[in-house]
């Protein structure tokens, strides 16, 4: 309900983000003619996982595509209230983005997506460090392709409030993803992460892990869920999920989850929250 609220409340308000793009990259706006049929390609194979992506999709006021084939250093600055849309597309051995959203918003939706050709590797970090009492919405989605892989790393720091859908989608056969979360929170901060890998074909690979910790009165929910196709034959998938409770104040629920649809595959998961008692601490 919040969130329907605070959509209906942004749209037409004006945004003022700072989108920095240095390094290897050819980085242009979504306005931009040259990269039209591009983005629509895009837009066109999206399926949103949420009505806040729907919303991003549609009303977006600052978006940029950008051909990543070495290392590339992204800075989104948000002020106001910003809907931003971005896409990656990840070619050549190594493709690297290291990214930062930063600034004083009051709330970011942010609707990123990283398309990893055939054969290559990308590797994408980002910290979310958003002062703090800033809101943020995220939907990051992955695409493989055959015999592709990405290395994913996301810091999550800043904020009063985030809400955010990650979804890889390995459609090739060979495809790998390897996400890693680091969640740090305080006072009365709010994290909420769902999170999905989806193995569409043969012989794939998901590893997913968070490592959490809170403090003050702080609260997480990390929602993952390893889902496998009835044609994703020779998955190996593995999703964990840790939280470290530091006050008696703090909530952390860590929900994983298995959807499989094809017998001859492993998939296995782990979750725990865990208190420190003073002697421990001590």
């Amino acid at each position: 309900k919040k969130i329907d609220e605070l959509m209906q409340d942004a749209t037409g308000k004006s945004s003022r983000t700072k989108i920095d793009v240095k390094g290897a990259a050819e980085f242009s706006k979504i306005s931009d003619a040259a990269v039209q049929g591009k983005v629509k390609s895009m837009l066109d194979k999206e399926v949103p996982g949420s009505r806040a992506e729907a919303f991003t999709n549609a009303f977006f006021t600052d978006g940029f595509f950008a051909e990543v084939n070495g290392v590339t250093e992204v800075k989104i600055e948000g002020s106001g209230n910003a809907i931003v849309k971005g896409i990656f597309n990840a070619t050549g051995e190594r493709a690297e983005v290291n990214e930062t959203i930063s600034g004083n918003p009051e709330s970011i939706f942010y609707n990123g997506s990283v398309v990893v050709m055939e054969n290559s590797t990308a590797v994408f970090n980002s910290m979310q460090n958003l002062d703090g009492a800033s809101l943020f919405i995220q939907s990051r989605n992955n695409y493989l392709s055959r015999y592709s892989k990405i290395h994913s790393g996301f810091a999550w720091l800043g904020g009063r409030q985030t809400k955010s859908y990650i979804s890889s989608f390995l459609q090739g056969s060979g495809s790998e993803v390897d996400e890693k979360h680091v969640l740090f929170a305080a006072g009365e901060q709010q994290f909420d992460i769902k999170q999905l890998v989806f193995h569409q074909s043969p012989s794939t690979r998901g590893r997913t892990a968070l490592k959490a910790a809170l403090d003050g009165s702080s609260s997480s929910v990390f929602d993952g869920m390893i889902k496998i196709a009835k044609e994703a034959a020779n998955t190996d998938a593995f999703l964990e999920a840790h939280s470290m409770v530091l006050k008696k104040g703090c909530r952390s629920n860590n929900i994983p989850g298995l959807e499989i649809e094809n017998n001859n595959v492993k998939a296995t998961h782990s979750a725990t929250v865990t208190q420190i008692d003073d002697e421990h601490l001590f």
